[in-house]
């Protein structure tokens, strides 16, 4: 069994999970960075912004 399937196993079925947990899949980079090229270069930064500021939301809500 991998950590993930274990981790999945574990909270499946539970309403709270432990918050460092619930950090590690709050990473949006990825997808904001794939689709940037799809918008103008002002369209970019403000998106950018609106990315940053949702981190940062996730980071307090999530800290510890």
């Amino acid at each position: 069994m991998t950590e993930n399937e274990a981790i999945e196993t574990i909270y499946k079925n539970s309403r709270l999970v432990p918050k460092e947990l619930a950090m590690e899949f709050i990473d949006i980079s990825t997808p904001f960075e794939r689709a940037g090229s799809l918008y103008s270069e002002k369209e970019q930064e403000e998106i950018f912004d609106i990315k940053e500021k949702i981190v940062e939301l996730a980071e307090e809500m999530f800290s510890v």
